[in-house]
């Protein structure tokens, strides 16, 4: 994204309601994708034309809600820069939870499932898709407070990124984020081995720096897909609870919890096996999330990276897909 429309949307943003900001922001990137960036609009969207089956004119339309989600994630950013803990705690409040079977709180759902087990670490899957930092605040929010959260990104520290994270200090979260560059397995294994939920946004392209990797399949075709999601959460003794943000057809928007999954060694399974399911899982989910809403995703630029980084198979990779066929 050019740094000038960055700098404009940022401008806008402090200066104007929030939700004035977001459509004034959506309304200037739709004008600057389709003037400026011709280009990139046309290949993204015979990207979403070949991968959904969808029609020129229905892909040229994903295309460009695409770049406006991603114009206003920025417009959200800086709200939460400039903003008072307060204004952006009552954004949060808006945020709808939905799910198969998720009407209360977050505490409830996780207490029921696991039971006897209610202190088990949690590592929260998650996409860039749609409100990604409001619903991780809404989440975060609604999170146990005896439990610390870590969060693992791909950006180095920034003093914006700073000032947006205070609010999750300011409501008694202890949060902690952990860089792709700065090797996070051991601290994210040691938070979880200490009771802590852990959000990993699982559809990172190779490009992002992931340093492990499974081959799956995502849209139809092999992909190379970050395995720490799954990793983490067998040798942390996790559970992994997938939720994904976006916006429904009336613009409200939503948390969506998915069915939690046990992140569990199967009999006959070796670790890189179990790995390889529970990542396969994941991709699924996430290929179901954004045919559900496929403007919301914020990264169908890198989807060519995906399938371009898939390694030759090895009779281990052939090996570690067999339970799955089965």
């Amino acid at each position: 994204m050019p740094w000038w429309l960055v700098a404009g949307i940022a401008l806008i943003s402090s200066l104007l309601p929030g939700g004035l900001a977001r459509r004034c922001v959506r309304a200037i990137g739709g004008f600057v994708y389709l003037g400026c960036r011709r280009a990139a609009h046309r290949r993204i969207a015979r990207v979403i034309e070949v991968v959904l089956g969808e029609s020129p004119r229905e892909a040229r339309k994903i295309s460009l809600d695409h770049f406006r989600r991603i114009c206003v994630f920025h417009c959200d950013y800086q709200y939460f820069v400039t903003r008072t803990t307060n204004r952006v705690l009552r954004i949060a409040d808006a945020i709808e939870i939905r799910g198969p079977g998720f009407s209360r709180s977050y505490t409830e759902i996780i207490d029921d499932w696991l039971g006897e087990s209610g202190k088990a670490p949690i590592v929260l899957a998650t996409i860039h898709m749609g409100s990604y930092l409001r619903g991780l605040l809404k989440l975060v929010q609604l999170s146990p407070r005896d439990r610390g959260v870590s969060i693992i990104k791909q950006r180095e520290w920034t003093r914006r990124e700073a000032l947006a994270y205070r609010h999750f200090e300011r409501i008694g979260i202890d949060v902690e984020v952990i860089r792709l560059s700065d090797r996070p397995g051991v601290r994210a294994w040691a938070g979880l081995r200490a009771g802590n939920t852990l959000v990993v946004p699982f559809d990172s392209p190779p490009s992002f720096g992931a340093r492990r990797s499974a081959t799956v399949s995502f849209f139809g075709r092999k992909a190379s897909f970050p395995t720490g999601a799954a990793l983490l959460a067998i040798v942390g003794r996790a559970v992994i609870l997938p939720a994904v943000s976006y916006a429904d057809a009336a613009g409200r928007d939503i948390v969506r919890i998915e069915t939690p999954i046990p992140a569990d060694v199967l009999p006959g399974e070796d670790l890189r096996q179990a790995t390889v399911r529970l990542t396969q899982a994941l991709a699924t989910l996430a290929e179901q999330w954004i045919r559900r809403a496929p403007g919301e995703w914020l990264l169908w630029q890198t989807l060519p990276d995906f399938w371009a980084s898939v390694p030759p198979e090895s009779p281990r990779d052939r090996a570690s897909r067999e339970p799955s066929q089965g």
